[in-house]
């Protein structure tokens, strides 16, 4: 089995990158602004986490990665395989989180929309914006499985005031993943061989 591990550096980059808008100063909303709160981007971050089969073989180099990450003001973690559930709403302990993210099964096939609108859906009930961080292969194979409908998720996203980063799990080009975080004003940063 083959071992690749992400930079540090790369690593640190990408989460200084998440870190960044909670330390610069909120915009005041415009008398027209939508219902969403003007918090910062990253003030509630939500871990959409591809728990699917395809995901298995990096699966637990991954997990090992995000139970590491403090993160900014609050953090939940969302998984998907065949259905979406939130396993622990944002919350600013990393607690619950870290424990789940080392008990995960990765099994079943990938209904990516499932993961990316139980995020939405949390973000529309609680009127807040906030960020998505997609952790995914970018595999989708059950439920809304057309790439234009799950791209239309990054349009609702940016609506609503959510970003949408992704930790894609290979370096191979996946047009659904790159227009999710380019429509929601996300990064891509791409993870290849993490665990081998």
């Amino acid at each position: 089995m083959r071992r690749w591990y992400l930079s540090s550096a790369l690593f640190a980059a990408f989460l200084f990158a998440l870190w960044l808008p909670t330390h610069l100063p909120t915009p005041t909303p415009s008398p027209n602004a939508s219902t969403f709160s003007p918090l910062p981007p990253s003030s509630i971050t939500l871990l959409v986490l591809d728990t699917s089969g395809s995901m298995k073989e990096e699966g637990d180099a991954v997990a090992d990665y995000l139970s590491h990450w403090q993160g900014s003001g609050q953090v939940g973690l969302i998984t998907y395989s065949d259905s979406a559930r939130l396993l622990v709403p944002p919350t600013a302990s990393s607690k619950a989180r870290q424990a789940l993210l080392g008990s995960l099964n990765w099994r079943g096939g990938s209904n990516m929309y499932a993961g990316i609108e139980t995020a939405l859906d949390w973000f529309r009930e609680h009127r807040t914006g906030g960020r998505i961080l997609l952790v995914s292969d970018g595999s989708i194979n059950v439920g809304q499985v057309h790439p234009s409908v799950v791209m239309d998720l990054g349009r609702d996203a940016q609506r609503m005031g959510v970003v949408i980063d992704v930790l894609q799990i290979d370096s191979s080009l996946n047009f659904v993943l790159d227009n999710l975080a380019s429509q929601s004003s996300g990064a891509v940063l791409k993870m290849e061989g993490l665990s081998e």
